[in-house]
């Protein structure tokens, strides 16, 4: 009988609250628009709530528009009280709905984070709870929107320790979900296990998806990862598995078609100390298919080196090659290979200091073989080069080819100290050269240019089209590891000369030497072969030096280094160099007197 009188006692009070909301008055109402602008504004001073004020018939009070300068602005607020406090004489809320909720993360930085949350089932004691909904949420940084709207409801708990225990469910508009756990006791301990499932770059907003190179057109990213915080709250360690799954993705500096389905993941932990601004990664680890790499980082603040190493022993190339889409992979007239590769690259020095970082790094491809041909016969006696109007032949049908083993050797020599310095000691790709241009790049706060190899170049010439897109440079990187293990360095360089463009419909060796000088390639002296040399980076761009005559005293300097560098490296002996060096260089006479051809 008592719990039923309770009962039937909480039914009339309701009721009764109910019959007061409706005859609420405009004074009524300006009280309770005073007591929530008093309250935010304690909290956030400068806050504003719109004048429209509803109570309704159970006590819920709606509000509007809310507005905390430069940090929030809410359409509208609506508060559910917890009834049994009411019943009780105090006023708590029960469960808060905000429609349309605009939040600049930017100021969310700026003043700091707030509590830490984690699990279900929160303290045991508990003398407070909220659950917040927000039908949707933009999310800004100064005036860029960063997600298309997001739902999310959370549920935050307080208990009489002061503990804070909080969980969140969000739904993004590309269908993605994100769950949310937080445990927080203040000065002591903190853990967050956050779950993503399927969440692509639909959930980014137009103002973030015109920045990057691609898009999700189907599949997503999830993630499961856990961070808990140590010795206080002076250390955290941190858990992760990403996966992208079945990911098809497109765009501009991508791939010129979708690239996909493709699955791939990152795993691994992670330490942080906040007091010593120390962060350590690893192990972790990267993979595709069967494929995997490892990474480990050791991290410090200010001046003290810091170190980044990314490692592959022993990956498998034709594993490599079928986890990848076809879009990545290498054509089909390329050679089909096996065999496993290793390697790795590392970055290391101060991070306050990027000029003074170190890269280093090996490829090993020594082990990777030529699996079976390709569908048409490759780099035998004859390669087909189309270009704009006109098709080439590469090979002894030809009667402007010629045999590398008929050109002296300064004319070799002198090409690869121009083009690729250490053609014969690398693998297919100058990793010294790859750091230099990295160093160069960060000195002067420009995009990494050159440490193009002669194998490389070749590749594209042959098998790729002249989009600059990632995916053709995956492919041209696959391309000439394959290159590089199934074909020896002589004929790499032998097609590369009788192949490559030497200015306006010139191609090949041959055609460059009677065009320029008039001679056969064989007959072709060392300051004439290191000519050709300097003007392979854009010979069409060059040839300006042809059609005036003459070369200009700045590409006369450009010619010596050449030929100062194959004396010291011992290409050319004290008497050739200094012959070379007393050579004037003439152009071909009638050439010019008919305008080139």
């Amino acid at each position: 009988m008592r719990r039923a009188g309770a009962v039937a006692a909480a039914v009339v009070a309701v009721v009764v609250l109910g019959v007061r909301a409706v005859e609420v008055s405009g004074a009524t109402r300006e009280w309770v628009h005073r007591r929530l602008a008093a309250e935010l504004t304690s909290r956030f001073p400068g806050a504003t709530v719109g004048d429209r004020v509803e109570i309704g018939w159970l006590g819920d009070v709606t509000a509007g528009p809310v507005e905390v300068p430069n940090l929030l602005t809410a359409d509208e607020v609506r508060v559910r009280p917890r009834y049994r406090a009411l019943l009780a004489g105090r006023a708590e809320p029960d469960l808060i709905w905000i429609h349309e909720l605009h939040l600049r993360v930017d100021a969310l930085r700026q003043s700091g984070p707030a509590g830490s949350p984690s699990s279900p089932e929160g303290p045991r004691r508990s003398t407070s709870s909220v659950t917040v909904q927000v039908d949707r949420v933009f999310l800004s940084r100064g005036e860029a929107l960063l997600f298309a709207p997001v739902a999310v409801r959370a549920t935050i708990r307080r208990a009489e320790t002061g503990a804070i225990a909080a969980w969140a469910w969000a739904t993004f508009a590309d269908g993605g979900t994100a769950r949310a756990w937080l445990e927080y006791e203040k000065d002591r301990r903190a853990a967050l296990s956050l779950e993503l499932r399927r969440v692509g770059t639909g959930a980014l907003s137009e103002d973030v998806l015109w920045r990057i190179p691609v898009g999700t057109l189907q599949g997503g990213a999830s993630l499961d990862a856990r961070v808990v915080s140590g010795d206080g709250l002076a250390t955290f360690t941190a858990e992760w598995s990403l996966r992208a799954e079945d990911v098809v993705v497109a765009g501009r500096k991508l791939a010129v078609r979708p690239v996909g389905p493709m699955t791939a993941g990152f795993q691994g932990k992670a330490h942080l100390d906040v007091r010593e601004k120390h962060l350590e990664v690893g192990p972790a680890e990267l993979w595709l298919g069967a494929a995997r790499v490892s990474l480990a980082a050791d991290l410090r603040a200010g001046d003290v080196p810091s170190k980044v190493e990314l490692r592959a022993g022993q990956v498998s190339y034709r594993d490599l090659v079928e986890a990848l889409p076809e879009e990545l992979r290498p054509v089909a007239e390329a050679p089909h290979c096996g065999g496993p590769l290793s390697g790795f690259v590392s970055v290391q020095g101060p991070l306050t200091r990027p000029t003074e970082w170190e890269v280093n790094g090996k490829l090993d491809v020594s082990q990777v073989r030529l699996a079976h041909k390709a569908p048409r016969p490759f780099l035998l006696d004859a390669f087909e080069y189309k270009t704009v109007g006109r098709t080439t032949w590469i090979g002894p049908e030809s009667p402007t080819f010629v045999p590398i083993r008929d050109l002296p050797i300064h004319v070799t020599r002198a090409i690869t100290i121009s083009e690729d310095a250490s053609f014969y000691a690398h693998r297919g790709f100058d990793l010294d050269e790859i750091r230099a241009s990295i160093t160069r790049a960060l000195r002067k706060g420009t995009r990494v240019r050159g440490a193009s190899t002669i194998t490389q170049q070749l590749t594209k010439n042959l098998f790729l089209s002249g989009e600059r897109t990632y995916a053709r440079k995956a492919r041209e990187a696959l391309i000439t590891i394959a290159l590089e293990a199934t074909v020896p360095k002589e004929r790499l360089l032998e097609v590369y000369l009788n192949l490559i463009e030497w200015g306006p419909d010139v191609y090949g060796i041959g055609e460059a030497a009677q065009h320029y000088f008039g001679v056969d390639a064989r007959q072709l002296t060392a300051k004439q072969a290191a000519f050709l040399g300097t003007i392979i980076p854009n010979p069409v761009k060059y040839h300006f030096l042809f059609e005036r005559g003459e070369i200009t005293p700045i590409w006369e300097q450009h010619v010596a280094d050449v030929l100062i560098a194959m004396h010291e490296n011992e290409y050319l002996d004290d008497t050739a160099y200094q012959a070379a060096m007393a050579e004037p260089l003439t152009f071909r006479r009638d050439e010019l007197a008919g305008g080139g051809g």
